[in-house]
Parts: structure tokens; C-alpha cells; sequence
């Protein structure tokens, strides 16, 4: 939502993110300008428009009166239900129009809500998220999968011995500039994502050079391919420690494997640079603007 504000704005449009929004993810290397909304804050008018996150159910309630354009960024199909109880849809709310972060989300969207959402994909910044001299380790967010990346840990060691002792990073609680500086210094990304919408982590490290191994979490199916990563089925342990041993051992031998599925990584992450992503954007509020 950040990243999407900072692009409207270099395209010349008067947009702001919500000082809740921005308070909450400290973490973030760019802010974009705040703009408190309602008890004292900015009145909205009927050309405004607001987007609202498909978890927070309770502002859409409170936006239920508001006569301005209403909007839904859907980032997760399987968080909607966090933000609609029971037989409830967006449009009870007054929020007609509808944008989601990959076609798996929009997919879903239409199948389930009946709802017509278009693509418009998050911003992966390859300025940040660009490689340093590697070493062999492997970078691992197991916020989603605790148990599940000890058990692959343990099973690389038994089954693959000869990676037993290879250093793994924990990029848990971190900022995004301390995450882009442990990728750009891996060698190998451990995908963990469960029940993703998109999946950026494997994006953002294929961005940086790494040679991703792991689970797609459904939404990286969207991007996963067998020439880009390593992918295995979701849950599936021991699979996962196979695929993660030969991404490392394609890393070790290096030469044109290895360089080829980086540079098919590379690839697959340019279709969410900040340029391919604006065009998205801008086109869609061009449109859709109040």
C-alpha cells in the first residue's frame, strides 16, 4: 500500500496512506505522507477515494456512510474472512470496486465473493533488494512454519549430511533494509510461506540473487517454476530438505546451472519492478479515481 501511495504521487495524484497503516509496519524503509481519516481528521468528500485492506472489516463498517469511492486491495484471499462475518460482502459496505495482488487472489475472489477484481501486484524494489558478495548459508523466515523449518533443518542434516553444518539465518523481525542486506549475502532462500495470497519473500530474493528452495505457500504458485526454484509440495518434509540439498548443491558446483536459474529468478522478479507495477497502478486509478 506504501510502495502503491509513492507511485501515485510521482504520477501526479493527490494520495496518502492512513497514519494507522503506516504506524503499524515501522519496519518499512519508505513512508509515504500520513493522513489521519475521521474523529478529527480529513473529511472525505464524494470525488475522494479511500482503499481499505480485505482484514479490516471494522473500517469498512465505519466507512459505511461515507459517500466517496470505496475500495478494496485485497493482498490474501485467505485473509477475508478476517475482515467479513458470516453472510456479509464488501458491497454491504459500500465498497464496489475491488483490486487484488495476483490472479490466484482474483481468481478467488470471482469464484467465491462473485466478485470482479483486477490485478494489481505489490512492488518488489530492486534498488533495495539487489545481491552482495555470497556466501553459502541459508536465509529462512519461519514465522509461518516454526516446526516445520526445524524439521527440514533436521532432516537436510540426516538425509544430506554433507549440508549439516551449513549456517542458516533467521530474517524473522527484521527491517526491510536488514532483510534486502541478508538476501543480497545469501546464497540460498528457504521458501516458508504458508497460505500466501502472493508469496514476496521467494520474489524479493530471487531480486537479490538467490537460488530459492522450498514451498510455493499456494500463492507463489502464481510465479514458481522449475527453471526459478526449487519448489516442493506444500508440507511435504523430507521433499523440501531434497529440494533445499540441491539448491545447495547447484550453488557449490556454480557455473551455468546455477547461473541460469538465477538469472531466471532475476527475471521472474522484474515483472513486479517499480516501473512494470506503475503502469498497473496508474492505469487502474485513471480509471477508478472518484
Amino acid at each position: 500500500m506504501v510502495q502503491h501511495v509513492l507511485l501515485l504521487r510521482e504520477a501526479g495524484f493527490e494520495a496518502y496512506i492512513s497514519g494507522a497503516v503506516s504506524r503499524s509496519a515501522p519496519w518499512l524503509t519508505e513512508q509515504a505522507p500520513l493522513l489521519p481519516i475521521g474523529a478529527g481528521g480529513v473529511v472525505l468528500y464524494p470525488t475522494d477515494s479511500i482503499v481499505v485492506g480485505e482484514t479490516n472489516g471494522q473500517a469498512m463498517r465505519d466507512l459505511r456512510s461515507f459517500r466517496c469511492g470505496k475500495h478494496v486491495y485485497c493482498q490474501n484471499q485467505h485473509y477475508v474472512t478476517w475482515g467479513l462475518k458470516g453472510p456479509e460482502r464488501w458491497s454491504d459496505f459500500g465498497f464496489d470496486r475491488v483490486f487484488a495482488a495476483s490472479a490466484g487472489i482474483a481468481g478467488f475472489l470471482s469464484r467465491v465473493l462473485g466478485v470482479d477484481a483486477q490485478v494489481v501486484p505489490p512492488v518488489i524494489d530492486h534498488a533495495l533488494f539487489t545481491a552482495s558478495a555470497k556466501r553459502v548459508q541459508v536465509a529462512a523466515i519461519p514465522r509461518k512454519r516454526k516446526g516445520e523449518a526445524a524439521n527440514i533443518r533436521a532432516v537436510l542434516g540426516w538425509k544430506h549430511p554433507r549440508w549439516a553444518a551449513v549456517p542458516w539465518v533467521n530474517i524473522d523481525n527484521r527491517s526491510e533494509r536488514e532483510v534486502a542486506a541478508i538476501l543480497g549475502e545469501s546464497s540460498v532462500l528457504l521458501a516458508l510461506g504458508r497460505f500466501e495470497g502472493l508469496g514476496l519473500p521467494p520474489l524479493e530474493a530471487m531480486a537479490a540473487g538467490c537460488v530459492v528452495a522450498g514451498f510455493t505457500g499456494i500463492g507463489g504458485a502464481e510465479y514458481a517454476t522449475a527453471q526459478n526454484g526449487f519448489w516442493s509440495p506444500e508440507d511435504d518434509i523430507e521433499k523440501c530438505a531434497d529440494q533445499l540439498a540441491a539448491a545447495l548443491d547447484v550453488v557449490a558446483a556454480g557455473g551455468p546451472t546455477h547461473a541460469a536459474v538465477v538469472a531466471a529468478g532475476r527475471a521472474t522478479a522484474r515483472a513486479y519492478d517499480r516501473p512494470a507495477v506503475a503502469k498497473v497502478v496508474i492505469d487502474y486509478w485513471a480509471e477508478h479515481a472518484a
